[in-house]
């Protein structure tokens, strides 16, 4: 259960004494707020989604870190979790660290995790159940890597260190399988041969159900040619795995059945080039053709490189985008295409952020550059890029600010739009590769099962609730609101009510509501004093006395809303307002679940 305020303790709220007048006025604004609100949100209640999001661009910024983003996941209020390496300046050390955003990309919290005095980084995040999240942890020095499993607050509920014998483990990506565990994929790195690619099978439970280290190259099918995987997805038929990966500078396209055993190799060399490890996508249209997406270099030229296969992996055509970008991250969309984002050349020794966007037959439909600029030196990790849901983009990177890198995010709507700060870039001319300058080989890979062990992992953890003060938009501190519990349980325990943004007249709010009964009624309830009167088993925290009000909301199928609007001017300030919503839930005392209460001053 996801909250984007943070709990704290019960206190006393402000009863007020408005006059009359000033009273209508008030429930005329608040009504005005909240009908136009659902005016916005109810077509995607009825879907069991979300209203349109924020777009934004945020830095979040330390003098004594420098935070540079690995991967990113949207949370079911808007908001989102950033995880990646945080450099601890002038030191020799890095740290994982957990970010929690809000829906308007403000940071609420950082956690920092010490496993020991050492370099090390967060690579990836997964959902692990609800309240829980998993953190892929690539440990340098400590010939492991580790998993580390937090709840929504970011404490840590356990962790798990994975070993090889005589080896050094690089982990790089980690996916959710539809059997309820993990597949993680990176390099074996062993002293005396060299460096091979390894995916690690692990059950639900962490436990490890298969290993497989492969290698061979198109010039040298052996172990030790310095071959790696970096990212994985699963079939989507569910029959097996798909992982990818460099074999010499090469792309490489594996498929596992569940089992382990390798299904198919391909290798895919482009002659006078190479591609960039980060930078592979596969995929799975469903249709005549897949697409495995990646950046390259050819004659010193940087693009973007779309490979068509058919159902055997095997090359159908090859299409390049003539823009330079570079460090590409790409993702499948939600209708079927796919998008790149990455760095692309605005001057020599400078680049800047850019997203592009094609639809499912390959063809360039928009893109876009950024008000970020970026130098070769902080785009190692690349652009990390996920669809959010409202079908928008969320882009994370570390730019550069001065002289120092920091995390930025760039927060898209599903036209690429921010609405300023970025700069509408023409189509590139795309053309297709050359037969000759492709080469297809099946590879022969050498397989081993090496065996990976496991224990607990000892560490330490450091809280840093420090990384940014959010703002209103007038540069005041943010009035947050307060979370004063009540919450009683309904169908899947406490229902919980959020919210986002300030209380000041003409700035962007949300309210959420989350973890409810799915397809009911609920009411939200809206009162300028607190009366904590005994109600159905529960506790009703608003005083619904004029000016207040209570409005009646669906939860759809999601078991929730979320309502997205600006906050109306409401006259003069200085007074408290009270939200609690109740549902209708015949799992309650007495047919109703209720949120928390929240309670706010108006400033």
């Amino acid at each position: 259960m996801q909250r984007v305020i943070g709990r704290s303790r019960l206190r006393p709220g402000l009863r007020t004494s408005l006059e009359g007048g000033k009273r209508e006025a008030l429930l005329g604004s608040l009504c005005g707020f909240l009908c136009a609100a659902v005016a916005v949100g109810l077509c995607v209640l009825a879907l069991g989604g979300v209203a349109r999001g924020q777009t934004f661009q945020k830095n979040a910024d330390r003098a004594d870190r420098q935070f540079f983003p690995r991967d990113q996941l949207q949370l079911d209020d808007g908001g989102f979790l950033v995880c990646g390496d945080a450099y601890i300046t002038g030191t020799q050390t890095s740290r994982p660290y957990l970010q929690r955003l809000d829906v308007f990309g403000r940071v609420q919290w950082t956690q920092e995790y010490r496993l020991q005095d050492t370099f090390h980084q967060a690579q990836a995040i997964v959902p692990a159940g609800p309240d829980r999240f998993d953190l892929l942890i690539d440990v340098y020095g400590t010939l492991r890597g580790a998993v580390l499993s937090v709840d929504g607050s970011g404490a840590v509920l356990g962790a798990r260190g994975y070993f090889v014998g005589g080896a050094e483990l690089e982990l790089e990506d980690m996916i959710v399988t539809s059997d309820g565990g993990r597949l993680i994929v990176g390099v074996i790195n062993r002293v005396l041969t060299g460096r091979d690619a390894i995916a690690i099978k692990l059950d639900a439970t962490g436990a490890v159900s298969w290993a497989r280290e492969f290698a061979g190259s198109i010039a040298f099918p052996a172990f030790g040619s310095d071959d790696n995987a970096s990212s994985a997805v699963e079939a989507a038929d569910g029959s097996g795995y798909y992982v990818l990966g460099l074999i010499e500078s090469n792309a490489m396209l594996v498929r596992f059945d569940l089992t382990g055993a390798i299904v198919s190799q391909r290798s895919y060399k482009l002659l006078g080039g190479f591609v960039f490890e980060r930078s592979l996508a596969f995929l799975e249209t469903g249709g005549a053709v897949d697409y495995l997406v990646c950046n390259a270099n050819f004659a010193n030229d940087l693009f973007p490189l779309i490979m068509q296969l058919d159902d055997q992996g095997d090359l159908v055509s090859g299409l390049a985008g003539s823009f330079p970008i570079s460090t590409t991250r790409a993702i499948g969309t939600s209708d079927g295409g796919f998008a790149l984002a990455g760095a692309s050349l605005i001057t020599p020794g400078a680049q800047g952020l850019r997203l592009a966007k094609y639809d499912a037959g390959a063809n360039f439909e928009w893109s876009f550059q950024y008000d970020v600029m970026l130098t070769f030196a902080t785009i190692n990790p690349p652009a990390n890029l996920i669809q959010t849901s409202d079908d928008g983009y969320l882009v994370s990177v570390a730019a550069l600010a001065g002289f120092e890198p920091v995390q930025h995010l760039v927060r898209a709507d599903a036209a690429g739009e921010l609405g300023c700060g970025q700069t509408a870039i023409p189509g590139p001319f795309v053309f297709d590769v050359e037969a000759a300058a492709l080469n297809v080989a099946l590879g022969t890979p050498t397989v081993s099962a090496p065996v990976v062990t496991f224990d607990a992992f000892p560490l330490a953890v450091d809280v840093d609730p420090l990384c940014e003060v959010a703002a209103c938009g007038d540069g005041t501190a943010d009035p947050f609101l307060t979370d004063l519990g009540f919450a009683l349980a309904g169908t899947h325990g406490e229902p919980a009510l959020g919210a986002a943004g300030c209380l000041t007249a003409n700035t962007p709010f949300y309210l959420h509501l989350s973890n409810a009964l799915e397809n009911t009624t609920a009411f939200l309830v809206v009162g300028v004093a607190r009366i904590d009167a005994p109600f159905k088993g529960g506790v009703l925290v608003p005083d619904v006395a004029p000016p207040g009000l209570v409005l009646g909301l669906p939860t759809g199928p999601s078991g929730g809303f979320l309502l997205d609007q600006t906050w109306p001017n409401l006259g003069a300030g200085g007074f408290s307002l009270y939200l609690q919503t109740w549902i209708q839930d015949p799992a309650g005392p007495a047919g109703f679940a209720a949120t928390n209460a929240l309670e706010g001053t108006v400033p």
